[in-house]
C-alpha cells in the first residue's frame, strides 16, 4: 500500500476514534442523568399504574429506554477498532441523507489485528461512499458475520452504474489515481495474510465486495 493511501487510512482511524470517544460520552452522560432522575421515573411509572394507565406506563418506559440508549452509535460489537469505523462511517452517509443497513454478528474480541480490519473496512467503506457521491440513491449495506472460526465480510453499495478499469482492475474515479487507486488491492493481501478470498460483484445499480476470513 503507498504512503498516499496509508496515510489516508490512518487519517479514516484517528477520526473513527475521535467519532467513537465522542459516542461513549454522550452515552455516559445519558446514562448519569437517567440514573439521577430515575427516582422522578418511578414515581411517574407507579402512579400511571395505580390509575390503571398501562398505555401511558408504558409510553413512559419507551421514553426511558430510547433516552438510555439515544446516542449515535449505530452499532456496538464490543471490537473498538470495528465499532469506530463503521459508526463514523454510517454517520458520513446518514450526514449526506443515505441509507445505512446491517446485519452485523461477531463476538468482542475478535481474532483479528485491529490494522488489518481498518484496512478491509476502512478501504471498502471509503469506496463505497466514494462511489455514493455519483449517484442520487445512497444506501450502503454492511454484513459482518462469524462462526466457527470464519469471518465473512460483505460491503454493498448503489452507484452510478459506470465502473473505470485498467489492465482489467478496478481503479478510483478520483482525479488522483495513482494515490487513491489500490483499495481493493489492499484488502486482497490483507485477505491473503488470512487464508481468505474475495470477490467483487456488480450489475448496473449496486457494487458488492465478499471477503472470508479464517481467523480461528
Amino acid at each position: 500500500m503507498n504512503n498516499a493511501k496509508l496515510k489516508e487510512i490512518f487519517e479514516l482511524q484517528f477520526r473513527a476514534y475521535q467519532n467513537q470517544l465522542q459516542i461513549m460520552k454522550d452515552a455516559n452522560e445519558a446514562y448519569r442523568t437517567l440514573h439521577h432522575d430515575m427516582k422522578h421515573h418511578i414515581v411517574m411509572l407507579a402512579d400511571f399504574i395505580n390509575k390503571g394507565e398501562n398505555e401511558n406506563a408504558l409510553q413512559y418506559l419507551r421514553k426511558i429506554s430510547g433516552y438510555a440508549g439515544g446516542h449515535d452509535g449505530f452499532i456496538e460489537t464490543g471490537n473498538t477498532g470495528i465499532d469506530s469505523i463503521i459508526n463514523y462511517m454510517a454517520a458520513k452517509v446518514t450526514r449526506v441523507s443515505g441509507q445505512v443497513f446491517a446485519d452485523i454478528y461477531i463476538p468482542p474480541g475478535l481474532a483479528v489485528d485491529n490494522f488489518d480490519m481498518s484496512i478491509i473496512l476502512g478501504n471498502l467503506l471509503l469506496n463505497a461512499c466514494e462511489a455514493m457521491e455519483n449517484c442520487t440513491r445512497k444506501e450502503l449495506a454492511i454484513i459482518l458475520k462469524y462462526g466457527r472460526g470464519i469471518l465473512l465480510i460483505c460491503i454493498e453499495n448503489t452507484y452510478d452504474g459506470i465502473l473505470k478499469k485498467r489492465d482489467g482492475k478496478i481503479i478510483t474515479r478520483k482525479g488522483d489515481a495513482k494515490g487513491h487507486g489500490q483499495g481493493l488491492s489492499s484488502v486482497r493481501r490483507v485477505v491473503r495474510k488470512y487464508d481468505g478470498s474475495m470477490k467483487v460483484y456488480s450489475d448496473e445499480n449496486r457494487f458488492r465486495v465478499e471477503a472470508v476470513l479464517y481467523v480461528g
